[in-house]
């Protein structure tokens, strides 16, 4: 079960004062796995997308990069 908005701030908030002030994967995959995300801690491994259920990937909102670019994408932020 996902945490409440205020537990998933709280558990950010002493989580970002003991980690390093610089991005990583793995950061960000900790980060996401103690907010209970729903396949937290790991890299997307499926094409996802916001929108009516419906339509599909053709009526969505926003469409991100497909997931075979996650690593690259990740790699590129961590040099920003």
């Amino acid at each position: 079960q996902a945490p409440s908005e205020r537990e998933a701030y709280k558990k950010l908030l002493a989580l970002s004062e003991s980690c390093p002030k610089h991005l990583s994967t793995k950061l960000l995959c900790a980060l996401h796995k103690e907010l209970g995300g729903k396949e937290g801690g790991v890299l997307r491994k499926r094409q996802n997308w916001i929108g009516p259920k419906k339509g599909g990937k053709k009526e969505a909102y926003f469409l991100p990069p497909v997931y075979q670019k996650v690593p690259e994408n990740m790699k590129n932020l961590q040099k920003y």
